[in-house]
């Protein structure tokens, strides 16, 4: 178990090496493992009136023991930027997944949100073992207690949309762990530069990762599913990767290897579509596959690779090639110029990655409707039309109320103006 004297061990080098225990299987870690956590953290004394200590204190105490940040965490609340932080509040309990699905506890899961603090990516090889570190330290490989862990880039704008991994965690039942390594808190331009490192921190989470599924495996072990699960600039993360995701390699000294991968409004989806269906690890078709509309899959595709593209998506659009040829899944009816094509589509990609709050739908760049039927079957979870629909109602009724706490902010400023 990683305990706070552990993690101190390994910061402070009293000891050459921590052993962290995976179900009978004696992990070594290194003393770099852990370059940041909540002992190593300049400044966090805390500093502040005592109200507001209080208060963080609270906060703190509130969080679920499988969130990132919480008192059990490796990872320090106070190295998360706000949007991680509200990600991680807002993880659920398996009594909050029983209750909104009408199941029975013993029959949810208690999911795991593991989020790593913008401040680790000034050594992305520390972030992604921080990453790893805090997967084990909830379990987060245990088969028994979990069928999925995610691994999901973030938007360039630093967070993953909150639907996303709602959707994963209710058509699991609550049996996931999501791993969020946040890169970028800034515009989609002004965080390319930075997709190099994002790639390195996800590629050491990942060779980490399959390392100790090997071992699981070799010991007998069940262990979950492992999923890539993007959208936007978070999709060219992982694509970024794609031709690394070998199956034969799984279990092998710096596999990469992913079970399944849904990923949505790639941009410039064409090429990469090739790339997947022609020269990937998985070429001959039948598993990967590009789709604009996930509810009309069937059990028999059996797809384990799945990007979606929204066909008035200008971003999956986004290519050099649309200012002379017309875009491959261009609307059917829509006329196609040259160049001024481009140039019309150019308001709606800056709306890109933005929609309005309250609206849960799919259209232009917004996939939000869209996850859980995708995940539905690529995990081969066969969850009822009835159910799928009953999630539906619960993201939707959450973004109803994002929009009504919006819409207070908005006033409550207003009003203190006016004052």
């Amino acid at each position: 178990m990683i305990t706070k004297t552990n993690v101190m061990t390994m910061l402070t080098g009293s000891k050459a090496r921590a052993t962290v225990p995976s179900e009978g299987l004696n992990l070594v870690r290194s003393p770099e493992s852990l370059t940041h956590s909540k002992l190593s953290t300049p400044g966090n004394d805390l500093l502040g009136p005592a109200s507001e200590r209080a208060a963080l204190e609270s906060t703190i105490g509130k969080l679920p023991p499988l969130a990132s940040g919480s008192k059990e965490s490796l990872i320090d609340y106070q190295d998360l930027r706000p949007r991680q932080q509200a990600l991680v509040r807002r993880t659920p309990t398996a009594e909050d997944i029983a209750k909104s699905l009408g199941i029975e506890v013993v029959d949810a899961g208690s999911p795991a949100r593991v989020v790593t603090g913008l401040m680790h990516n000034a050594r992305p090889l520390a972030q992604g073992r921080l990453a790893f570190e805090e997967l084990m330290r909830v379990d987060g490989l245990n088969g028994e207690k979990y069928d999925v862990v995610a691994l999901a880039p973030p938007v360039a704008a630093g967070a993953v949309a909150n639907s996303q991994i709602k959707a994963l965690e209710l058509v699991t039942h609550g049996r996931s762990v999501t791993v969020v390594l946040p890169y970028a808190e800034t515009s989609a331009v002004m965080a390319m530069p930075r997709m190099g490192r994002a790639r390195a921190a996800q590629r050491e989470f990942l060779r980490l990762m399959n390392d100790e599924l090997g071992r699981r495996t070799d010991a007998g072990l069940k262990s979950p599913t492992t999923l890539g699960l993007s959208e936007s600039m978070g999709s060219l993360v992982l694509m970024g990767l794609y031709n690394d995701f070998r199956a034969e390699d799984l279990g092998k000294p710096g596999a990469l290897h992913l079970d399944r991968l849904v990923l949505a409004g790639l941009p410039g989806g064409a090429g990469t579509r090739r790339s997947m269906l022609h020269s990937g690890p998985e070429s001959d078709g039948g598993i990967v596959r590009e789709i604009a509309d996930p509810t009309k899959l069937s059990n028999v595709d059996a797809l384990h690779y799945v990007l979606l593209a929204n066909n008035d998506d200008p971003v999956a659009q986004l290519s050099l090639r649309t200012l002379f040829r017309r875009p491959y899944n261009y609307p059917e009816g829509k006329p196609f110029y040259p160049v001024l094509s481009l140039l019309r589509s150019l308001p709606a990609f800056v709306r890109a990655g933005n929609p309005p709050p309250g609206e849960y739908r799919q259209r232009e760049h917004e996939y939000n409707s869209a996850w859980i039927p995708a995940l539905n079957h690529v995990l081969a979870l066969n969850r009822s039309q009835l159910e799928q629909a009953k999630m539906h109602g619960l993201l939707q009724g959450e973004e109803l109320a994002r929009k009504a706490a919006l819409d207070r902010r908005a006033v409550e400023k207003a009003e203190a103006k006016k004052a």
